[in-house]
């Protein structure tokens, strides 16, 4: 249509910059943000995800609120954590976490973050090898590469852009 032509035009005569996908994966990734789909899946939660800030449980009723209180009950076999690359290297999504020699989870989204100067990523471990500062290996391309396990967001963890 004329008006979105025009607006494009517009958009970009001011300085706007499109982007596409890659980047919007990279941005939600520095925050934490998951993929539903692509970093959950069937088998896991908003408490076993790092949500559990998102359910409120003292509302009177809501589908899913008996799931949930159930969940909210019970220790989790796994957690979605984030983790920090300790070389410039990006591992492939399913790639397979080491603990000691032992499979320990999976990759499910990673990146390389210009902002945060480092290879970033989610990945489910199992829950007693879930606290931060925890070191890992990640098998990628048949050799293992270290990796720390972090907390919280990656960049701005505190929302301090975001409120000023």
């Amino acid at each position: 249509s004329p008006a979105g032509e025009f607006l494009w035009d517009r958009l970009i005569a001011e300085g706007a910059r499109p982007f596409g996908l890659e980047p919007q994966r990279v941005l939600r990734l520095e925050k934490g943000h998951v993929i539903v789909g692509q970093d959950t899946d069937s088998e896991s939660n908003l408490y076993s995800s790092g949500m559990s800030w998102l359910p409120k449980l003292d509302k009177d009723d809501f589908v899913g609120k008996f799931a949930l209180e159930h969940f909210a009950q019970h220790e989790e076999k796994e957690r979605l954590v984030p983790f920090t690359m300790e070389e410039n290297v990006v591992p492939a999504e399913g790639a397979q976490i080491v603990i000691e020699g032992d499979p320990a989870g999976r990759v499910t989204s990673a990146r390389r973050s210009e902002a945060v100067g480092a290879v970033i990523g989610l990945a489910w471990v199992s829950s007693d090898r879930s606290e931060p500062g925890t070191r890992v290996e990640i098998q990628v391309d048949r050799l293992r590469r270290g990796a720390r396990i972090t907390q919280g967001a990656f960049f701005d963890p505190a929302g301090e852009r975001m409120r000023s």
